[in-house]
């Protein structure tokens, strides 16, 4: 592995030690809601001036890009993994400031409502994309075609390596949050089945035992699916 990005920084924790390498691409704590998901690393704020201040140290502290917490989290109770954090308009100051100082933004965005409101504010990138709503988790054609149209990074959420035990309260509160192995895996076939509509799309890792299967990004790769897709 070459280079890695690390998008849960604990109050600036990677930023102030890492080595001085491209290779660790590195946001420090993800601006998040009072309470929001991962409210716990230090990154909450509220309003369009807050949202702004906290860029602007993000800057100051060397960040490579700006993480924004558009919706709740599976691993932070309370919050809904089907509703926005942000307003509109912190959303926008979040990018507008970020990308004055020339930094990219990526969204945690698994619900469908945070996605479209992401890519309304001008995200550069998208993490999980889950499109999670009150009634299940779906991309629709409308979402794919405004996801492609815009050429934001998408880091899907694959679901969980055959070769990884995924502890059972994980897979709790994964259900709790509407979301499931099954769901994950059709959500990536009906991304699969479109695959001529190109979405720039990668795979993350979220460091709680849950590991996101490579065999899934080597067969949206493969010939079989056209070759269209590329991980980045």
């Amino acid at each position: 592995m070459a280079t890695v990005r690390d998008l849960g920084d604990l109050r600036g924790v990677v930023l102030s030690r890492r080595p001085k390498s491209p290779n660790v691409v590195a946001s420090g704590a993800p601006l998040t809601t009072p309470g929001g998901h991962c409210w716990s690393l230090g990154g909450e704020v509220r309003g369009p001036e807050d949202v702004r201040r906290m860029v602007r140290e993000r800057v100051a502290q060397g960040a490579d890009v700006v993480k924004v917490m558009a919706s709740g989290g599976v691993f932070t109770p309370g919050t809904d993994t089907a509703g926005t954090q942000f307003t509109d308009e912190e959303l926008a100051a979040a990018v507008d400031e970020a990308h004055a100082h020339g930094l990219p933004v990526t969204a945690h965005a698994h619900a469908h409502a945070a996605i479209w409101q992401a890519l309304r504010a001008g995200v550069d990138g998208i993490e999980h994309c889950t499109s999670v709503t009150a009634s299940g988790a779906y991309v629709d054609d409308e979402l794919a075609e405004a996801l492609a149209a815009s050429g934001v990074a998408v880091c899907l959420t694959l679901g969980s390596d055959p070769a990884v035990v995924v502890p059972p309260e994980v897979i709790a509160m994964a259900a709790r949050a509407g979301l499931s192995q099954a769901i994950l895996q059709q959500g990536v076939a009906r991304l699969r089945r479109a695959a001529y509509t190109i979405v720039r799309v990668g795979s993350g890792l979220v460091l709680t035992r849950m590991c996101w299967s490579w065999r899934v990004i080597r067969s949206l790769t493969s010939p079989r699916c056209g070759g269209r897709w590329r991980c980045i």
